[in-house]
């Protein structure tokens, strides 16, 4: 996920918080009831935006697509490289290297919720800087980044394999038991919050800062105690490669691979609306994206290779979105296509930008 700020101190800082609340501009188009941001009706999005929802998901797809291919042995095989450290790669010299890689991946996203994601709507009372906003989907995406950790730490997406904890219970079982313990009541604590949380910065301020505590305490145990066990150790006596096998397959593969698959039915479901625009359709392609989301911000707890390296996770996941550009590309005569939006900043395509179009009023 990237936060564009710039975007946002240039668009958005005018408005304060009270109007934020009091008009829907800001909000997604929903009953004063409905906390399931899905309340846009079909009828109210135009030819034009159904052309810019189309080119900018088909793009989403191909960055999907570029990033499994990336990792997978048909592909470039990044997988390889964190596989065969301390062999034949030419990233990793080590194990202990690949190892901290993974660490600092889970440490990365523990601060960029606690400290991010969460803290800043909730410290500045402010519901522009909350992710998901459209759709209500930030809870769900905040536990899914923490899933995520558990993802790696435990070695498994669909598939079992052998994971760090396996290395950190054969140093100090206690602290492998409670790091778990950790993780899953920062998970639990991020889905206490009362949805939908952009409500909850405001009305539920124990709640939220319960989870910020939550997750600051699994930040807070890999950096000082899980990390340093990493660095101590030249892993002779425990089989480091079968586990890096493990996690650059059955974890970071796996769930490109599932990202990508339901990239695909995102993809069909927005052009199953585009070419049938009714209600029953608008429904299942929000539910197409937000099934999307949960593979993607799992994999936020790595987001280091390819994703970074090939600029992905911005193309994927920057915002908030541009609206004062995105109404001036609508309201343009230029042709919307994959390779157009490709040309168009971060904030003007991507999850949020899709986010924007299918549930926005």
């Amino acid at each position: 996920m990237r936060f564009n700020l710039s975007t946002f101190t240039t668009r958005f800082c005018f408005l304060t918080l009270s109007v934020l609340l009091a008009t829907s501009f800001f909000l997604v188009a929903c009953g004063e009831d409905d906390d399931d941001g899905d309340g846009r009706a079909a009828s109210e999005i135009t030819p034009r935006e159904l052309e810019y929802l189309s080119a900018t998901t088909e793009n989403l797809k191909s960055k999907t697509s570029q990033l499994r291919r990336a990792w997978d042995p048909s592909g470039e095989n990044f997988a390889s490289e964190v596989a065969n450290a301390g062999t034949s790669s030419t990233i990793y010299k080590s194990h202990k290297s690949a190892v901290q890689e993974m660490v600092n991946g889970m440490i990365v996203i523990a601060d960029e919720v606690a400290n991010g994601k969460i803290s800043d709507p909730f410290n500045e009372r402010d519901t522009t800087l909350v992710e998901s906003q459209f759709s209500f989907n930030s809870i769900a995406d905040f536990q899914d980044n923490i899933r995520g950790i558990q993802n790696v730490y435990m070695g498994k997406f669909t598939a079992d394999g052998k994971g760090l904890n396996e290395f950190v219970a054969g140093k100090n079982s206690s602290l492998d038991s409670r790091f778990r313990r950790e993780v899953q009541a920062a998970i639990d604590a991020i889905g206490a919050i009362p949805d939908p949380f952009r409500d909850s910065i405001t009305a539920n301020r124990s709640s939220v800062q319960a989870a910020i505590d939550a997750v600051s305490k699994v930040q807070q145990t890999l950096e000082e105690d899980i990390l340093k066990l990493v660095l101590s150790s030249d892993f002779n006596d425990f089989d480091a490669s079968t586990m890096l096998d493990d996690f650059a397959n059955k974890v970071v593969l796996a769930t490109y691979t599932d990202l990508d698959n339901k990239a695909s039915t995102l993809l069909n479901a927005v052009r199953e609306l585009q070419s049938n625009t009714t209600d029953t359709n608008l429904e299942r392609a929000q539910e197409a994206w937000k099934a999307a989301r949960r593979p993607w911000e799992q994999s936020e707890a790595f987001l280091f290779g390819p994703v970074d390296t090939q600029g992905l996770d911005p193309a994927l996941d920057s915002w908030p979105v541009n609206r004062v550009d995105l109404d001036a590309v609508l309201s343009s005569g230029n042709t919307l296509s994959p390779s157009s939006i490709d040309g168009l900043e971060d904030t003007l395509k991507g999850f949020h930008t899709i986010e924007y179009l299918l549930f926005r009023n």
